[in-house]
């Protein structure tokens, strides 16, 4: 059994200084510029999709941080997802797109019902899940499974990940001011029924919009407005065992303070051996790398904040 991941570092910043959108054509100055990087998600090789939600885009970099090229969504998707293919989805309002690895559109089909901003794809049942204020199954040719997550009256969900035992978790976005708690759910992933829900207050977790889950039953939220990524044990009813980020946004007017803390962390992916994690830093407008061991190389974090050598700012 993996050590629980309470030991994590400042690993790599990826992004350049740079915060303002740029132009769609992906010209130089666009290069390695994120605007609102969201969602996350890594293919075999260590390739990684990020939905870089205001730039319109997908970016692709390579296992190093590198940037590779990026395409145009017809319209912004704030969240990706990768099936067991290595096909590449995005979802805006209720349309979803399926993509080769070099953007090349393949699919695309309206999901029904309302508006949806998230989609995932199981690691073991391959399916494509799109959440909003429900959540609902497809195959990966657009096929409803005719399951349906229901969420509690008035809750919409953020954040989704499938694990290795057959349970989807869904996480809240609260809405309606700071004593609103958190709302943390698990279902029977081939069911859709609710298992169990657990409350969070304000000071524990404070709206999340994106959440993972490794072969050991951790859960990697993103705490959003507490600017924090929390790990939770699901062995132990879902009990907070580490907060990572200083609890303030790490950020003034789009730039970086440093590579210690968060700045509304809205997209995360986790690796599944638990030994490391990605989050997009959506207001740093940075892609930020933690996991066990030192830093990569290029990367150094003191107290002032990191170098900004993240290797993404390159051609």
């Amino acid at each position: 059994i993996a050590a629980a991941p309470t030991d994590f570092q400042f690993q790599q910043m990826i992004g350049s200084a740079d915060a303002s959108a740029c132009s769609v054509s992906a010209t130089s100055e666009c290069i390695g510029t994120f605007f609102g990087p969201h969602g996350i998600a890594r293919d075999s090789l260590g390739t990684l999709y990020i939905a870089d939600w205001y730039n319109n885009r997908v970016a692709k970099l390579d296992k190093d941080g590198k940037w590779i090229k990026s395409w145009v969504c017809p319209t912004k998707s704030r969240d990706v997802a990768i099936d067991k293919d290595e096909n590449i989805y995005t979802i805006n309002s209720s349309m979803v797109r399926k993509y080769d690895k070099e953007g090349n559109q393949k699919a695309q089909w309206l999901v029904s019902g309302s508006i949806y901003s998230l989609i995932k794809v199981g690691p073991v049942s391959n399916r494509v899940y799109v959440a909003a204020c429900n959540i609902q199954a497809y195959d990966t040719n657009g096929v409803s499974l005719g399951i349906t997550y229901n969420m509690p009256s008035g809750k919409c969900c953020w954040g989704l990940s499938e694990d290795l035992a057959g349970n989807l978790w869904a996480v809240t976005l609260p809405g309606g001011g700071p004593d609103i708690p958190t709302v943390l759910l698990k279902y029977n992933a081939n069911t859709g029924q609710l298992i169990k829900q657990w409350n969070f207050p304000a000071s524990d977790i404070m709206s999340s919009e994106a959440m993972g889950v490794d072969k050991e039953g951790y859960l990697y939220v993103c705490d959003t407005y507490n600017h924090q990524i929390d790990i939770l044990d699901s062995n132990n009813d879902c009990a907070i065992i580490k907060s990572y980020g200083t609890g303030t946004s790490a950020t003034v007017k789009g730039k970086s303070k440093g590579c210690q803390g968060f700045a509304y962390p809205q997209g995360i992916w986790v690796d599944p051996d638990g030994q490391f994690f990605y989050v997009g830093d959506s207001d740093s407008q940075r892609v930020k790398r933690w996991g066990r061991g030192p830093s990569l190389v290029g990367q150094t974090c003191g107290s002032g904040g990191s170098t900004d050598t993240s290797g993404g700012g390159g051609g």
